[in-house]
């Protein structure tokens, strides 16, 4: 994609120039007047420091009989630098919170994933507590709880049946073979005479990096394979009743508890399916035997089988290859899972106003007639359901300018429980009826330090670009604004691309506009959550059409906000916000400041360096050498004699996903260009997952690197 060249009509006047000769697109803003918006609290501004304090929640677990409320809380522990997570309990009557949640594990080990038994007498969780390699442990709560203890045989995530008497795990079978087998490819045709003495690795496969992993990843066939297991509830020796050539995935229980269906991939090698989501549907006896293909294999995808209450209808979710639509499908099936009749479509995965490119998980109502599932919807993440009967109705459930995550009701469905987060609200656990209505907040855990700071509140902004597609981003102004004061802004881009932005709380996000930043964040062509059209229309011109929509955003909020001072504005963003964040500095010199993280610079050492292979192989037509011209047209490294903004480099040094290289080769080219530019490389640092200390270390870098260059 080409464009004309043309200056930019805000450029035109601060003598900034559009490189790539951008055509500014329409805007539809709607209402222009800027409007003061009051800081929530009037104490101090957020700081990067805040992030010790804040206290995250998830995995929402509610107890069959709807009396106990289980949930996972994470909070940081400064002086350890790590994160440790507990399991609390809220006790519920008639779908109401009774007193305060209370921690049902000890603080002295991380603990998560709660899991009820079918009679809600046990309640299963994962943990660290001793080092014997088993992380299940289960806590009686049908009478006065005593020690965790453990299921004999039970050594993985527990899946009841529904009859109670079962349980079933995926797990991998005890290797075999030589001690270094791990190390040594067993196809390897270089050998030594001395193999104990050697202390490296013989590599035979392609897929031999992984992101987080200094050591490169055994050869596949020197690991076995997850399988499905079966142990009785009561404890025993498990039995091994699968022995496919693939991994076993996301398996569900028949409703006679005599089987299991489960999704498995046995397309192409696992050494070269990095970012399988799915497969074709199998099904095995409980007791093992002769698994059954219920599929045509390799003719689509399928994942997130559930089963209907009456045991006689399948539901899941089916695409017809990488990148193509997600459906939501429900079939017919005998008691063996095998199908009864044609799978019918009851929400189709392309149209945008149905939620995002791939429904979530679907979860049965009781009565069997319809089904639920949470997904993003623009900037939200609601519940929606739909009947059987009535394929392509979609009805919301839950409503408002926040996404909600985390759902789970009782056996009775007479309440919901979900997390719930916006702009302004750290997640936290509510309860409702099952209709949605009648919401209460359970958890408080981040209400004391909140009242201390001052937030700010996002506005929504959209715009159209030059083919009609409109765009949408959100505003955080600074929070002691003043429409009489000028002010920078900070652009910041989402990962992915197929991520998406939206109403959730961002500790970044607040700390800036605490700093005296307005920050805009928007959702570029490629981010999901617009339908499936919106999010793949980027393949093979990333940068090349995705740029337009973000030279345009900022036009659109600078027309917007007249208080921003257009010399004042900078770009930061995270993987492809990094690889965006080098891209626009080197195809325009609109921005004044940047800090590029987990950054990349040029497609093919990322894909020779990296581990997403194949994902770039879909996204750009293909490998470097068959795809050349994309590789490189799409490179920020190709136009890198263009940049003059003074860059930040972040990036970690265990990071496969964006290789350290592209990190390395953009702070040289900028170096040998002359452009100001500092480099912060951290060790045992992967694509996510920085420490507490990193985390804040790397925004507090980001913070003082906009105020030297953006501030008066």
């Amino acid at each position: 994609m080409t464009w004309s060249p043309l200056r930019c009509a805000s450029a035109a006047s601060s003598g900034r120039t559009l490189i790539s000769g951008l055509r500014p697109g329409l805007l539809a803003l709607g209402a222009l007047l800027m409007v003061a918006v009051p800081a929530l609290a009037q104490d101090r501004p957020v700081s990067p420091h805040d992030l010790y304090r804040e206290v995250s929640v998830g995995q929402t677990a509610m107890s069959p009989s709807g009396e106990l409320l289980a949930f996972t809380v994470t909070r940081v522990r400064e002086e350890e630098n790590d994160r440790v997570r507990s399991i609390w309990v809220q006790r519920l009557a008639d779908g109401e919170p009774q007193g305060e949640p209370f921690q049902f594990t000890s603080p002295a080990h991380d603990s998560h994933s709660p899991s009820w038994s079918p009679d809600g007498s046990l309640l299963s969780f994962q943990s660290n507590r001793d080092n014997s390699g088993n992380p299940v442990w289960f806590i009686r709560v049908d009478e006065p709880a005593g020690e965790a203890f453990r299921i004999e045989g039970v050594d993985a995530p527990p899946l009841w049946s529904p009859d109670g008497e079962w349980i079933a795990m995926v797990k991998r079978p005890d290797a075999d073979g030589p001690s270094d087998a791990r190390r040594v490819a067993p196809d390897a045709i270089s050998s030594v005479t001395h193999r104990d003495r050697f202390d490296g690795h013989v590599i035979t496969h392609a897929n031999f990096r992984q992101n987080g992993q200094a050591s490169p990843l055994p050869h596949p066939d020197a690991v076995p394979t997850p399988q499905l297991w079966v142990v009785p509830a009561t404890g025993g020796e498990a039995r091994q009743i699968t022995d496919v050539p693939f991994q076993v995935m996301g398996p569900a229980w028949s409703r006679d508890s005599r089987s299991l269906v489960f999704v498995g991939n046995d397309a192409e090698p696992a050494e070269y399916d990095q970012h399988r989501v799915g497969g074709d549907l199998y099904a095995v006896s409980r007791d093992g035997g002769a698994v059954r293909t219920l599929t045509e294999e390799g003719a689509a995808t399928y994942s997130d089988p559930a089963v209907s209450p009456d045991g006689g209808t399948l539901a899941f979710l089916r695409r017809s290859g990488q990148g193509q639509p997600t459906g939501l499908f429900v079939v017919g099936v005998d008691a063996a899972f095998a199908f009864q009749g044609e799978p019918r479509m009851l929400v189709d995965g392309q149209a945008p106003e149905h939620p995002s490119r791939s429904s979530g998980s679907p979860q049965w109502l009781a009565h069997g007639e319809a089904l639920r599932y949470d997904d993003l919807i623009r900037g939200d993440r609601h519940l929606f359901e739909v009947r059987v009967d009535a394929p392509g109705q979609v009805r919301q459930v839950t409503e408002g300018d926040r996404r909600l995550s985390g759902f789970t009701a009782d056996a009775g469905e007479g309440r919901l429980a979900y997390v719930s987060t916006s702009p302004t609200q750290p997640g936290a656990v509510f309860v409702a009826d099952f209709h949605g209505e009648g919401e209460i907040q359970v958890s408080h855990f981040n209400e004391e330090w909140l009242s201390e700071v001052a937030l700010s509140e996002a506005q929504v902004i959209h715009w159209t670009v030059a083919d009609g597609t409109e765009i949408e981003g959100w505003v955080l102004p600074p929070v002691d604004f003043d429409p009489d004061r000028s002010y920078p802004m900070v652009m910041s881009i989402h990962g992915g691309p197929h991520a998406a932005f939206g109403n959730n709380y961002s500790h970044q996000f607040q700390v800036m506009a605490g700093a005296g930043y307005f920050v805009f964040y928007p959702n570029p062509r490629g981010s999901s959550a617009y339908g499936h059209d919106f999010t793949y229309v980027t393949r093979a011109a990333w940068g090349l059409m995705d740029e337009e929509d973000f030279f345009t955003g900022v036009e659109a909020v600078l027309e917007r906000y007249p208080q921003i001072d257009r010399e004042r504005v900078g770009v930061t963003g995270g993987s492809y916000g990094g690889y965006m964040t080098n891209w626009l500095t080197a195809r325009s010199n609109l921005f004044a400041a940047a800090v590029t993280r987990a950054t990349i610079s040029n497609w093919k050492t990322t894909y020779l360096s990296g581990d997403a292979q194949q994902a770039l192989e879909w996204e750009f037509g293909g490998a470097p050498h068959e795809a050349r011209e994309v590789f490189r047209a799409s490179s920020p490294l190709s136009y890198v004699e263009n940049v003059t903004t003074p860059t930040l480099v972040l990036h970690g040094e265990l990071d496969f996903r964006t290789p350290m290289t592209d990190a390395e080769q953009w702070y040289l080219s900028l170096v040998k260009a002359g452009v100001p530019a500092e480099f912060v490389r951290y060790p045992e640092s992967a694509h996510g997952g920085w420490t507490p200390w990193r985390t804040v270390d790397g925004l507090e870098r980001t913070v003082s690197w906009m105020n030297h260059w953006l501030m008066p």
